[in-house]
Parts: C-alpha cells; sequence; structure tokens
C-alpha cells in the first residue's frame, strides 16, 4: 500500500471532494466511502484492535508520508499490525501542486517496493497487544539480541519476579526441571496462553487474537486459544535453536492450529512430535514439492522428520469421563502444603499488673482496660523460606487507647492504632505503621494475610476483601518493638505486651477476641481453600428460591445480605440487583458497594439487569422497556425486551417480547438501534468474543460460532458467561433451586459446582483499591489560607472512634498562641472546632474547619470569628 487512506479523510476533506466529484460528474461512491465515519471505512476497519482486519496468510507492507502528504495523513494511513515505512518530503500525487516529490515518483518509494515484494514482510506488533510471563519455576529466561562491533550477541535475562512484560520477536525460554506460562492480552483480555516444559525455547512473532505467528525453537509448547472470533490460528514453525532473522527463514513444514489446543515438541535431532487435545490441526509440508496440506483431527498425532516429511504418530489417549483433561495452567496443584492449627489452650498467657487473659472453647480474649499489658505467645512452628498464609477472625470489644497487636510473627506484623483502626507495619510511613480502615466494635472480622517472604511482601485481607500491601518487609528479631516482654525471636504473639511504666501507664489497652487461627504454608498455601472473589478469575453471583443472595469464592458460596429477583455482573466486577419489593413497573433497582460490603438503592424499578464491563447496567421492565444507566440518571432506549445480556467486550443483545413457540426473537445492539439475529430463545448473554449463548424453552443450550448456532449438552434454566466460561443453572432440582454447572471447554462438558440457584450472574472480580487513609491521633501540619494570607499551624490530636480532641499552635495576631480543638469524624468528612477565645482576644471567638479526605489530605472550608470572606484549610496527613 503507498499512501493509501486507510482510515479515511476528514469531514472537510470530505465536503471537498463531493463538491469537486459533483462538479466533475464523477467518483461520487468512492468520495463518500472515503469520509472517516462512512459506513464503508467501518466495515473496512471493524476489528482492527484485534487484528481481525488482516487476512491470514496475506503480507502486507504499508508507505506513506510522513507526518502528512497534503492529501492523506498519517494517521489514516497507518494500519495496525501492519510493517511500515514513512517517507519525508513527498506529496501525495503529481496532480497536487505542491512543493516536494509525489509519492509515486520517490526513489526511496520504489525502492522500498522492491524491498517488500522480494522480501517476507513480518506482521508489526498491534497496539494493546500485552505478552505477559505469568508464572513459572526454576531458570526461566528472555533471550535477545545486542548490537556489538557490526555484529549482535545473544543476551539472557533471568525472570525474577511474575508476571513479566514480554515484547514481540524475543525469544522465551526454560532451562532443565523448569517450566513457565505466557498470557497472550489485547486491551487486558486474555486470549490465548502458550506454556512452556523443560529444557524449551520459543521466538514470538506476530501475534493476535486471529493470527499468531511462533518458531519453536527446541523443546515442548503447548498453545491454547482461548477466545476465538473468526478463526483465528497458531501458526507454528520450526527453526533452528541459535538466533537469526525471522524474514530469512522457510521451514519445511508450517502447522496452523485450527482451532483450540494442540502440542508442539521439538527434539534434539529436529524431528517433530505435533499432538492434537482439541480441535483440529493443518500441516502445510513442502519437503517434496507437493505444497501438500494435511488436516490431522483431535486426538492424533503426527510426526514430521527433519526434512519436513509427515507419518501418522498413533491415537492420544483419552481422558476418562470423571477426570476432565484440563489445561496445565488450569489444573489443581499438588499441595505439599502444612496447616498448622493453633487451639486456644495451648497459647501461653502473658499480663502484666492489671490486664488479663482468658481462653474458652476455642476464643482468646485481652481485657486490658485499666493499666497494664496482656497479651499471648506461642512457638512458631514455621520458617519464613516459603510463603505461608495465616488465617483468624477477631472482634474488638472495646476500642483501644494504644497498639494492641492482632498478629506478629516476626514476619507479619498487623495490629489496631489507637482506638479502631487496622493497619500492619510498613518501613517508611509514620511511626512505621500504615492505617487502612476503621473497625466496628463488637463484631467479628475474617482477616487473612498471606505472607511472601522472598518477595518481602504480605497482602492484608479482611472478610475476603484485599486492602493493603505491605512492601519492603524483612524479618525483625525485635518484632517491630521495644518491649522487653518479647525478646524470644521464635514466637508468634498477640495483643499488647507494653509494661505498665510505659507512658506512665495511663494508656487502657482495650478487650478484643480471637478464634480459628490457622497458618498454611508451603508453595501454594494462598489457594488451599479456594480463591477468594478478589483473587478468582471469575466472580459468580447467584439467587437460591428464597432469593437469598450468595457469593461464589472459588470453594463454596458466601452469604450477602439482602433479597433479589434478578443479578448482573459487570466484566470489572460492579455489581447490580433487581430487588425483592414489588413496585409499579417491577422491583427497586440496588447497586453493590464494596468499600461498603453492602447494597445501596438507586432510582429505578425493573425485572431484568445486566452490567458492561464499565460498570454501567442495562436494565428491563415489566412493559418491556429497556433503560440503561447514563450520567446518574436513566436513558431509554429505543425497542422492547424480556431479557438482556451483555458480554465483557461491551456486546448487548436482548430477546425481544414476540413469542413464537415459547421463544423470544433475538436481536444485537448496534449503538443507536437493534438488528434482529437469528435464532430464539427464554435466557440470553454473551462471552467474551461478542458471541451471544441461548437456553430454549426446553432448556437446551445453544451457543453462536460466528455463522452458525452450536447445541451443547445439558440442560439449564438460567446462563452466564463471564471472561473465563460459561455458568448455568440446570433443570434438576436441588436444595435452593436447581444445580448450578460451569462450563469445560476440555471434556465439552459440565462440571457440577456445589449448591443450587435459580439465577446466575458472572463477572470479573473488582480490582482491588487501597481504602483512603483515615484521621488517627497524632501531630500534624496544616496550612490556613485567609483571604491572600497563609497562616502555618500545627495540630496535636487525640482521636478515639470518631471523637477528636486536642490543641493547635498558630504563630500569629500577632504572638504564638495554643488553642483547644474539640471535633467529630463522619465517614470520610471532618470537622473540628477551635477556641480562640483569650490571649489577647477577650470576646467569645470560634472557628469550625470543615473537610473531606482526599488521597493523603484533609481540606476544606473555614468559617467563623475573623473568617468573614472566603476561607480554606489543609491538614496533611504524612504525619
Amino acid at each position: 500500500m503507498v499512501g493509501t487512506p486507510n482510515h479515511g479523510v476528514s469531514y472537510t476533506d470530505y465536503a471537498a471532494g463531493v463538491f469537486v466529484s459533483d462538479f466533475l460528474g464523477k467518483h461520487r461512491l468512492a468520495a463518500t466511502q472515503l469520509y472517516a465515519n462512512s459506513a464503508f471505512m467501518k466495515v473496512l476497519n471493524q476489528g482492527e484492535e484485534a487484528g481481525r482486519h488482516l487476512r491470514t496468510g496475506v503480507q502486507y507492507g504499508n508507505i506513506f508520508g510522513s507526518t502528512n502528504d497534503y492529501v492523506v495523513p498519517m494517521a489514516s494511513a497507518f494500519l495496525n499490525g501492519v510493517n511500515f515505512k514513512t517517507i519525508r518530503h513527498v506529496t501525495h500525487s503529481p496532480a497536487v501542486p505542491l512543493p516536494g516529490v509525489p509519492i509515486t515518483e520517490s526513489k526511496q518509494v520504489w525502492d522500498w517496493i522492491k524491498t517488500f515484494l522480494t522480501h517476507d514482510i513480518p506482521r508489526g506488533t498491534l497496539k494493546n497487544m500485552q505478552i505477559e510471563i505469568a508464572s513459572g519455576s526454576g531458570n526461566v529466561f528472555k533471550r535477545t539480541l545486542v548490537p556489538k562491533n557490526g555484529t549482535f550477541l545473544e543476551q539472557y535475562d533471568k525472570v525474577k519476579t511474575y508476571p513479566t512484560s514480554v515484547l514481540p520477536w524475543e525469544d522465551i525460554g526454560c532451562g532443565p526441571n523448569s517450566q513457565t506460562l505466557l498470557h497472550l492480552k489485547i486491551g487486558g483480555y486474555q486470549w490465548g496462553s502458550i506454556q512452556l516444559s523443560e529444557n524449551s525455547l520459543i521466538e514470538l512473532g506476530f501475534l493476535s487474537p486471529q493470527s499468531v505467528t511462533v518458531r519453536v525453537r527446541k523443546g515442548k509448547a503447548r498453545f491454547v486459544s482461548i477466545v476465538r472470533k473468526g478463526g483465528g490460528h497458531f501458526t507454528v514453525t520450526i527453526g533452528p535453536e541459535n538466533s537469526g532473522q525471522w524474514f530469512t527463514f522457510h521451514p519445511n513444514a508450517k502447522i496452523v492450529g485450527l482451532d483450540t489446543d494442540f502440542v508442539v515438541t521439538v527434539r534434539s535431532d529436529r524431528s517433530v512430535r505435533v499432538e492434537t487435545l482439541q480441535g483440529r490441526i493443518r500441516i502445510e509440508n513442502s519437503a517434496d514439492n507437493s505444497n501438500r496440506s494435511d488436516l490431522i483431527a483431535q486426538g492424533q498425532t503426527v510426526e514430521i522428520s527433519d526434512s519436513g516429511k509427515i507419518r501418522p504418530g498413533g491415537i492420544l489417549p483419552q481422558p476418562t469421563q470423571n477426570k476432565p483433561n484440563l489445561p496445565n495452567d488450569q489444573q489443581p496443584p499438588v499441595s505439599s502444603d502444612k496447616i498448622f492449627h493453633f487451639a486456644a489452650d495451648n497459647w501461653q498467657p502473658h499480663s502484666l499488673t492489671e490486664g488479663r487473659c482468658t481462653s474458652q472453647g476455642n476464643q482468646l480474649c485481652i481485657d486490658a482496660m485499666h493499666p497494664g499489658g496482656a497479651w499471648f505467645t506461642i512457638r512458631r512452628p514455621y520458617e519464613f523460606a516459603n510463603d505461608y498464609t495465616v488465617r483468624f477472625d477477631v472482634k474488638l470489644n472495646t476500642a483501644d487507647n494504644h497498639f494492641p497487636i492482632l498478629y506478629s510473627d516476626g514476619f507479619v506484623y498487623v495490629m489496631i492504632d489507637w482506638g479502631t483502626r487496622l493497619g500492619h507495619y510498613q518501613p517508611g510511613r509514620s511511626y512505621n505503621l500504615k492505617d487502612i480502615v476503621n473497625l466496628q466494635q463488637g463484631r467479628w472480622y475474617k482477616i487473612r494475610i498471606e505472607a511472601h517472604p522472598s518477595q518481602k511482601t504480605f497482602d492484608l485481607y479482611l472478610d475476603n476483601r484485599l486492602i493493603s500491601t505491605a512492601t519492603g518487609i524483612i524479618p525483625f528479631k525485635n518484632y517491630h518493638t521495644t518491649s522487653p516482654q518479647i525478646t524470644d525471636s521464635g514466637v508468634i504473639w498477640l495483643g499488647d505486651a507494653d509494661s505498665v511504666a510505659y507512658r506512665g501507664g495511663r494508656y487502657n489497652r482495650g478487650s478484643l477476641c480471637w478464634k480459628n487461627i490457622t497458618v498454611t504454608q508451603g508453595k501454594h498455601s494462598a489457594n488451599t481453600h479456594g480463591n477468594t472473589p478478589h483473587k478468582a478469575k471469575e466472580y459468580v453471583w447467584v439467587l437460591n428460591n428464597s432469593r437469598q443472595i450468595y457469593r461464589w469464592n472459588g470453594a463454596n458460596w458466601d452469604h450477602i445480605p439482602g433479597q433479589a429477583t434478578d443479578i448482573g455482573v459487570g466484566a470489572n466486577g460492579t455489581v447490580w440487583i433487581i430487588g425483592n419489593n414489588p413496585v409499579t413497573y417491577g422491583h427497586s433497582i440496588f447497586r453493590w458497594m464494596d468499600n461498603i460490603q453492602a447494597f445501596v438503592t438507586v432510582p429505578g424499578e425493573a425485572v431484568r439487569v445486566d452490567v458492561n464491563h464499565f460498570g454501567i447496567p442495562w436494565v428491563v421492565n415489566n412493559s418491556g422497556d429497556i433503560y440503561r444507566w447514563k450520567k446518574r440518571q436513566w436513558e431509554h432506549v429505543p425497542g422492547k425486551a424480556t431479557d438482556i445480556g451483555i458480554g465483557p467486550d461491551g456486546s448487548v443483545f436482548v430477546l425481544g417480547i414476540n413469542q413464537i413457540q415459547g421463544n423470544y426473537e433475538i436481536y444485537h445492539w448496534n449503538g443507536s438501534g437493534w438488528d434482529l439475529f437469528p435464532g430464539r430463545g427464554i435466557r440470553i448473554d454473551v462471552d467474551a468474543s461478542g458471541n451471544p449463548w441461548v437456553v430454549n424453552s426446553a432448556g437446551n443450550i445453544y451457543r453462536w460460532t460466528g455463522t452458525k448456532w452450536e447445541l451443547l449438552p445439558g440442560l439449564a434454566t438460567d446462563i452466564s458467561i463471564g471472561k473465563v466460561t460459561a455458568w448455568v443453572t440446570g433443570t434438576d432440582n436441588v436444595s435452593g433451586g436447581h444445580g448450578v454447572y460451569r462450563w469445560n471447554s476440555q471434556s465439552r462438558n459440565w462440571n457440577r459446582i456445589p449448591g443450587g440457584a435459580v439465577a446466575i450472574s458472572v463477572g470479573a472480580p473488582p480490582a482491588a483499591k487501597e481504602m483512603l487513609p483515615h484521621l488517627t491521633s497524632g501531630i500534624y501540619r496544616v496550612d490556613a489560607q485567609v483571604g491572600g494570607t497563609v497562616y502555618h499551624s500545627t495540630w496535636k490530636l487525640n482521636v478515639m472512634n470518631d471523637q477528636i480532641s486536642g490543641t493547635s499552635e498558630w504563630i500569629c495576631c500577632p504572638h504564638k498562641r495554643t488553642d483547644p480543638m474539640t471535633g467529630r469524624i463522619t465517614g470520610n468528612s471532618i470537622t473540628i472546632k477551635r477556641n480562640c477565645t483569650g490571649q489577647g482576644y477577650n470576646r467569645p471567638c470560634e472557628q469550625t474547619y470543615r473537610g473531606n479526605i482526599i488521597n493523603r489530605r484533609i481540606e476544606g472550608d473555614a468559617i467563623g470569628t475573623g473568617l468573614e470572606m472566603k476561607n480554606h484549610w489543609v491538614l496533611y496527613l504524612d504525619k
């Protein structure tokens, strides 16, 4: 392509082109189609972001003028995934009388045309393409060519952290007793994976969900296409082990995966074994100059000699029905974990003066509301050589006025910081403590700590929600405390061990209880009891026949307060429900707020709901009207529907209201209206490729392949598809409704999941967000602006629960003064009153400072005596 307007022209150029075509009486259609927003251009470039605009087997080269050739801008000429060359100082054609050489007459252009025509043209890199080494063990490395003294030298870089990004055209390898897993993504969505076994080496070429080019240099590699739309293929070629330019390599045979899953093994003698695990592969053979193409079916193997000769290799053993053949990256780990259960009566109690320790049943409690500490210790049965996970339940009965330790073992250090603030040790923080979130008094919380000593980090979870990560942690023999009561570096410590003499013994230490304390040590300890919603790949919510709400945590169902009649989960983890209370147009609408772990009411009424990848809900009411949430209100969408489904890519489908033999017509949203789609059903959802899946009135399950409907095994009453796979509620009657099933693409059947439900929705877990910091006891710097003058102040505050007391020091008026302050915390809002009477001001004086927590500061406006004009103040939370 030379100077091709691949993305059309602007409206101004379009208008000029139409005018000229009308004046000349020709080329009107071309002028119309060249408009960037024309239907022709949209169809021409459809799927460009994923590489679907490029045909498999076709080599593309693109030559265009740099910046602008006065007719076609660079942005229009550029084509995603195509190698290009830009030429300076050229015009679009001889017909354009402007300075420069016409692009069709430039010698540089013709030289590049010759180069493209006489050489293989490797595909360019797609924008938004991401390749990452997701996991690995042993010696995993990247190999690159580094220029030196006019030649190229091989450079090996060992992969030390996961995930690690990879660039196209890099070599990835594994040494002895090593393996690794690569994830292929575009725009954040995974569409494929490559797994390498030991002593393997591959080179990555062009990568898109539609066409993948990989050279296997040695060893064994497995190729899995998770998402395909329109026919995505892996093309695997066998090349020499040493590095070299890609386009100079012409293999005797190419292995093309037509469906999803196959394995290629290159032996030391350069012979090749190919195993088809699912779908089919095609072997393109040119060894005998016949250009023969052999099609290999699922379950078969072939052998390819070094010269490219092909011969059958036999039939693969088929997996048993009871043991589906999962991909290796989904196989359950072989666990060698050690689980330590700490019974309450095995802990050693300690107390000073009036502090008390009690143990009853499986509970440990301390009560130190009087001067003196109270704490428990137990011998630590594990070392810090491996990862480990700590789990326990904790309840804060009375707010503390010091630092009770929830768990400390010499590496992990989690505590309550002055009142109700949950925090942990973090080097570089004030007091080496990081405050996270306020705990409510009198309720049990589930704490989980996933410790990674080799990485010097641990993750802190509260009620299965990741709330913070500690970094830069190394084992400390003094347990991050100067208390002489904790001197043994081999114990676990709970409670407050500071002596009665500390600060004159005036601090009461609160009261709290622990139960169900366990530690799991081992490489896979974090997954031993199943993934939590924030760690799991799938975020599955269901409703049972009592309209109760449950969420899957990877091993069992967590009950969520509330009742609902329908539920929708977006690909970003946003959850909306249709409530249980009847109203005019169905039921009330609610949204799940992850930060408060509760549903909140949203105006509106509906009977069906689903949520897109941005967290935006679409609903259908009992009149069939369709609405979507936009700018904090409901926007009416034309059309009528009985059900709605939205895919992880944002594709929207509905079932209409015209019933034919118990089923409803299917419609696809085109951005402004609905297009009739083949097929009918009673329930619908959409997969990550934008293809609908439906359940019909007979319970049959169908999915759209891109060209036709495919009948799947099993029966269902509801269906939902996440980024990973599909889930259904069956037709069998169990406690809670119907059985819950998950689609297994390898065995092509449904795996039974414990539990029963009548409605289901699947999304992706929400990204973990660190919660906003809060105001705690301490000394803070404050800037207050009065008119055009900024006054600096030091505030010394004591915070107990939601109450604030303390003093503020000012240099003003005109001398230094100290004033008492009182205040209150309400959520993220702070109100503090300053009593400024006296010290030279004999009339009543009071000022009120109101603000909100924003990032690492509190800021807002101040009113009161001497503050008649608009004023602003900032308190900096970094003490």
